[in-house]
């Protein structure tokens, strides 16, 4: 399995929670909890409902729930958070890319030490993208001031280009990762090789 791969499709999948919802830190944190609960529910429907339901009955059930999580939880983040009514329907979208890490589960490969660390990672590059984009965009962290009056901000991370900048970024950067996690690997062994030819 290729972790790096695995990362860069969830990246791609969720993209729409990226984009839109890490303006500011709390848009961020709430889309993020909103993701965690409705994954974690929507797999444990899956588990209930594998010996009962055919599969593709299955997948409307996963999909119920995830809607009607991400619905709920969009509709009770602005009593949470700080945000605009006008976000709550993206935010019941996001709650929709669950379904993403969820069909990752159902391949094999893709289980066996992938789903979890992707899933987790996904979680932090949304919340790094909050705090990113707003500290860089606005001047702000969790639409507090931390920039001294008059300091320029790239006001282009506030923006949806901002945001295909930070994620095309962040698939480099994993990639990258990868490249030199699998050097390093390769590195080991054949230095492990020369030891035991000695």
């Amino acid at each position: 399995m290729n972790l790096s791969s695995t990362f860069e499709k969830a990246l791609i999948l969720g993209a729409y929670p990226l984009l839109a919802l890490t303006v500011t830190a709390y848009e961020a944190t709430a889309a993020t909890a909103i993701v965690i609960i409705a994954a974690v529910l929507a797999w444990l429907t899956t588990l209930w409902l594998r010996s009962l339901i055919p599969e593709p009955l299955r997948w409307l059930v996963v999909v119920a729930v995830s809607a009607a999580i991400a619905l709920g939880g969009g509709l009770l983040a602005p009593f949470l958070f700080p945000l605009s009514t006008a976000i709550t329907t993206r935010l019941a979208v996001a709650g929709i890319t669950p379904i993403v890490f969820i069909a990752c589960v159902t391949d094999e490969r893709e289980t066996r030490g992938g789903i979890v660390p992707t899933f987790i990672s996904f979680v932090v590059v949304m919340l790094v993208a909050g705090l990113l984009r707003e500290a860089l965009g606005n001047g702000t962290l969790f639409l507090r001031q931390i920039t001294a009056s008059g300091t320029a901000v790239a006001g282009i991370m506030g923006t949806p280009t901002g945001a295909f900048l930070f994620l095309g970024a962040t698939m480099i950067v994993a990639r990258l990762a990868a490249r030199r996690l699998v050097a390093d690997d390769t590195a080991g062994e054949a230095h492990t090789l020369q030891r035991g030819k000695r």
